[in-house]
């Protein structure tokens, strides 16, 4: 699964989140962010469990989002990707102790820029030690004045080998002070500086 498309679809959506630079419910983001990523897997054809407690290899887990496909002839749901939306928690955390170990995981916290290469050393942990798992996107975020900047990390299993991919992107206000994305990538370079330097 190319999870780097699911980042780069959020970003270029966020504007479809309705939200505005002065919300301050915490609550509010977590809420719509999530939402989105649930209408992304239904779209593609997921079953989708919302903040819901499912067993996951004889374990009950409190998930903030989970897709999966149906096995009618032995009703079975197969969790194809895992999502968790963290405030508080470090990204280490949420990758040691509230992602399972179902193939495509997904976290996002909050962290600064600095964290980056402990953050990959904690996900290459989580292939190691979990080998269902074959995609890791981390969408670490980190506030510049009035900008969001999200920066994606996918690590992706190939046999032994780990690849790493990254992509930018930032989350700004309109006039009106409504929130939308834009992808470092679809940007001239001197146009991006501008923006994260203001």
């Amino acid at each position: 699964m190319n999870l780097m498309q699911l980042f780069r679809g959020f970003i270029r959506n966020y504007a479809s989140l309705q939200l505005h630079i002065e919300d301050r419910n915490l609550k509010k983001f977590t809420e719509r962010e999530l939402g989105y990523f649930a209408r992304a897997g239904e779209i593609m054809g997921y079953y989708t469990f919302q903040e819901d407690k499912l067993e996951i290899k004889g374990k009950n887990r409190n998930l903030d989002l989970v897709w999966a496909t149906y096995l009618p002839d032995i009703k079975f749901y197969n969790y194809q990707l895992h999502l968790e939306h963290e405030h508080t928690l470090s990204v280490e955390a949420t990758l040691e102790s509230k992602l399972s170990d179902i193939p495509n995981l997904v976290a996002i916290n909050w962290a600064k820029p600095e964290k980056y290469s402990s953050i990959i050393k904690a996900a290459k942990n989580k292939f190691k030690n979990n080998p269902d798992v074959e995609n890791i996107l981390l969408i670490v975020k980190d506030s510049i004045k009035e900008i969001i900047l999200l920066h994606a990390i996918w690590l992706s299993k190939k046999g032994k080998k780990i690849d790493i991919e990254e992509c930018e992107g930032i989350v700004k206000k309109t006039e009106a002070g409504f929130l939308y994305g834009i992808l470092k990538s679809e940007i001239e370079k001197k146009q991006w500086k501008k923006m994260i330097s203001k």
